[in-house]
């Protein structure tokens, strides 16, 4: 969702993604940030594959369906959702 944190965001920022859970995480800079009104704005214009890797382009509903079972899902009536893309600059993820 597009809330007050993602809202301050800027082109430039570090952002990191940790799960404290299992360690992994994953450390960049903002390159990019799009906002939208909806899961199927974004899933749309940025492509479902590049959002949700494990799906096709033409899967566009099962990629809004996904979105909508994130927890919190329902604010994105209220705040938009955004897609923001990263230059790694340190992450522990295994490829």
């Amino acid at each position: 969702m597009n809330g007050p944190a993602y809202q301050r965001m800027r082109v430039g920022d570090s952002i990191s993604f940790c799960d404290r859970k299992s360690g992994q995480y994953i450390y960049g800079t903002i390159k990019f940030k799009h906002e939208y009104t909806s899961f199927q704005e974004m899933l749309s214009s940025e492509g479902v594959s590049n959002m949700l890797p494990f799906l096709k382009d033409s899967e566009l509903m099962e990629g809004v369906r996904i979105y909508n079972r994130f927890p919190g899902a329902s604010r994105v009536n209220q705040f938009g959702c955004v897609a923001i893309g990263i230059s790694v600059t340190k992450s522990n993820l295994s490829k």
